[in-house]
């Protein structure tokens, strides 16, 4: 006790525990108050974040119920559909057996000799209703004793044991018939009583009353019908037709009739939620079935109903399914929300429909955010009670806190802060006559601080020669992009550069752009005049970027420009400057050229190519298209290259445009390549435009295509409109 009096008492370090005790106090009432409104702010925060993660569980609820009722109905209505279509597809299938039998018979009637219809008679038939039998009738007026008509009877009642199989092993299958076009009618059923009148005859049968004949004649083909009333009996049922030719000529039509009682009853059954239901949709748009007794697309008040012409979505949905596709929409009618999921049964052409409403699906989501209320409220009574009791700890650890730093900074005041304070005056003290900080015998601490000393010791050092460096790296990339950017406008000043170009004719209307992909590139355009009349195109590429390419480029322009001058043919100018180029190439760079003299009275051009990429030329209203011209070895690698020279001639209004390679091979992002037809598309934008129009239009599509990735290669373009 008597030493640390001693210790506090003393003059300098007296002045510096006050100082230390203000300091702690201050931080201590800093601490505490920040404390307590961190806390107050956390409490209000994880309120805040449950209100925040229930209206987000209520939004993934909702829309993972959403997902889950979707994945449900569509598998729903699959289902019903194949239920359905399989009870339809048997039929059909057994139908198309009997009508490719029925054509046979028609076909080959050698191998069907006559024979008498198979059955009782009236009276067993009367006494024994219910067991399958097949009957013969007739059309109104038609006479089944002619000759034509028994000789027809005859080999169709070889019919009569295919008809009457096909409905004894067909459970769904009502009845199956033949009925020709010439009037007569073999049906097999098990209600032959149904078809006698009062006097025990067989009822006259009209075709042409029955939608399944009607339709079959009409179209030609297997026809399905609506839900139609049996002829005999009455009973709801759906029928098809199928038609039988002999020769390119209907003679037959064979019919059956499938029983809807199963699917009725199916459909009638459906419960989804607490208002869902299910449908059955006709292939005319019309409801076949209806789980729902009453409202929209109940039976009631919807005869004749075409819900394909529906709104809100509805007429879409039904449209889609009738299509043959199986899906799921959100539609709206009585002023509520609804999912519907619908599905085709491929053989009829009719559709299958399930309707939920948007209460159901977010029954089960409300419930959980209700339930969620209930767990927050609990949640939060709790934190508030934590909060009271961790206010009060952090009260009592900040006076603790507080004795530990007023003890703390009578022992480690002077042992902490002199040599800090030294080091810092010392730092504060570096200038550019000594800017390299030293260690000295104060710092060494054996602890931290020396450490600390080190490291700024070590640190002054190497950012004095870091920054040496960093001066003779900067000064140097200053004199090179000064150069570069003397360099770029030298080149872009060897290049002709007024757009649009008139070479001071009447006859032609040119422009030009070139595009480095570098601060220098090797591409390069160039157009002169040849005497009075003739004026010279180049079109140029040389191998590489930077600045060798840039440099073969001003020698190989120079070059062709000049022997241009001296005359001669495109061939003969290639080949002379290649064998030039051969002698100075000692970096193995090469260039292809296209070049062209173009005579502007004719409008002829005499055109070499050496190795470059084939023009595109567009006659006058027409579209741009590549000339697929002879090409030579590239220039600068072989002497001695022979060039093959053509011809193109350009009339009044016709379009010549050339390019480097540049344009085709431009890189998008996902290293896809722009290519020709890319080019061609967008020259054939606007063929009849401008020549600078033209060039803006392809720069346009190239800037579009690349989007944000580095430019590939030098861009180069030139247009020529011949004026004639």
């Amino acid at each position: 006790m008597r030493k640390l009096k001693h210790f506090v008492l003393g003059g300098l370090q007296q002045k510096l525990f006050n100082l230390c005790l203000v300091l702690t106090v201050l931080t201590m009432l800093v601490f505490t108050w920040v404390g307590v409104a961190a806390l107050k702010g956390y409490q209000e925060l994880v309120v805040a974040a449950s209100d925040a993660q229930k209206a987000e569980v209520g939004e993934m609820s909702a829309q993972a119920m959403e997902s889950v009722v979707e994945s449900a109905l569509v598998s729903s209505a699959n289902a019903v559909s194949s239920e359905m279509d399989f009870i339809f597809s048997q039929f059909y299938q057994n139908l198309q057996i009997v009508a490719r039998v029925t054509e046979d018979v028609y076909a080959h009637p050698e191998d069907y000799p006559g024979m008498s219809l198979d059955g009782r008679s009236r009276d067993e038939d009367a006494e024994g209703d219910g067991a399958l039998r097949v009957q013969l009738t007739h059309a109104p007026g038609v006479n089944l004793y002619s000759v034509e008509m028994q000789q027809e009877l005859k080999r169709l009642l070889h019919l009569q044991e295919i008809l009457a199989a096909t409905v004894e092993n067909s459970p769904a299958m009502f009845d199956c018939y033949v009925m020709t076009t010439s009037g007569a009618f073999l049906i097999a059923d098990r209600v032959s009583q149904d078809k006698l009148d009062d006097n025990g005859q067989l009822l006259e049968f009209d075709p042409t009353s029955r939608d399944w004949y009607n339709g079959a004649i009409q179209t030609g083909k297997p026809y399905f019908t609506a839900v139609d009333k049996d002829f005999y009996t009455g009973v709801p049922q759906v029928m098809c037709g199928i038609p039988v030719y002999c020769g390119d000529k209907i003679v037959a039509v064979v019919g059956g009739s499938v029983s809807i009682e199963e699917m009725q009853e199916m459909v009638s059954e459906m419960e989804i939620g607490t208002d869902g239901f299910g449908v059955v949709i006709n292939g005319k748009g019309e409801m076949t079935f209806s789980s729902r007794k009453e409202g929209t697309f109940s039976i009631q008040g919807s005869d004749g109903v075409d819900y394909r012409e529906e709104e809100n979505g509805i007429g879409h949905a039904v449209t889609s399914a009738l299509s043959g596709g199986a899906g799921y929409v959100k539609v709206q009618f009585e002023d509520r929300n609804w999912y519907m999921a619908f599905a085709p049964m491929e053989t009829v052409g009719w559709a299958s429909i399930l309707v939920v409403s948007e209460s159901d699906i977010l029954a089960s989501s409300e419930a959980l955010v209700a339930q969620m209320d209930a767990r927050s409220a609990e949640a939060k009574e709790v934190l508030v009670t934590q909060g009271r009791i961790l206010v009060r700890l952090t009260i009592i650890a900040a006076v603790v806190l507080l004795l530990i730093a007023i003890t703390a900074s009578l022992v480690y005041a002077e042992k902490i802060v002199r040599p800090i304070n030294e080091m810092s005056r010392h730092i504060q003290g570096l200038n550019e006559d000594d800017p390299v900080f030293t260690m000295r015998p104060i710092y060494e601490t054996k602890d931290e601080v020396e450490e600390l000393a080190k490291a700024f010791a070590t640190l002054s050092g190497r950012t004095v020669e870091y920054i040496e460096q960093v001066r003779a790296v900067t000064a140097e990339k200053e004199r090179i992009s000064s150069e570069l950017s003397v360099a770029t406008k030298i080149q872009a000043d060897m290049l002709p550069c007024i757009t649009p170009v008139n070479p001071g004719r009447k006859e032609v209307r040119m422009a030009a752009s070139m595009s480095p992909a570098k601060e220098v590139g090797g591409d390069f355009y160039d157009f002169f005049m040849i005497g009075e009349d003739k004026l010279g195109l180049v079109m140029a590429d040389v191998s590489g970027k930077g600045v060798p390419a840039a440099l073969f480029m001003v020698i190989s322009k120079t070059m062709l420009k000049d022997r241009s001058l001296m005359g001669g043919t495109p061939a003969t100018i290639l080949t002379e400057v290649n064998n030039l180029l051969v002698e100075t190439n000692k970096e193995d760079l090469f260039v292809t050229v296209w070049m062209g003299i173009l005579d502007l009275n004719t409008g002829l051009i005499r055109a070499a190519s050496a190795g470059h990429e084939y023009p595109a030329v567009r006659r006058a209203g027409g579209s741009y298209e590549l000339f697929k011209d002879p090409h030579g070895f590239v220039l600068g690698t072989m002497e001695e290259m022979k060039y093959e020279e053509y011809e193109l001639k350009l009339e009044k209004g016709d379009s010549l445009f050339l390019y480097t390679d540049g344009v085709p091979e431009a890189t998008n992002a996902q290293e896809e390549l722009f290519t020709t037809d890319r080019m061609l598309d967008a020259l054939n934008r606007n063929p009849d435009a401008d020549p600078d129009e033209i060039l803006q239009s392809v720069r346009y599509a190239v800037d579009g295509f690349v989007g944000e990735a580095d430019p590939f290669d030098d861009l180069t373009m030139m247009s020529i409109k011949y004026l004639g």
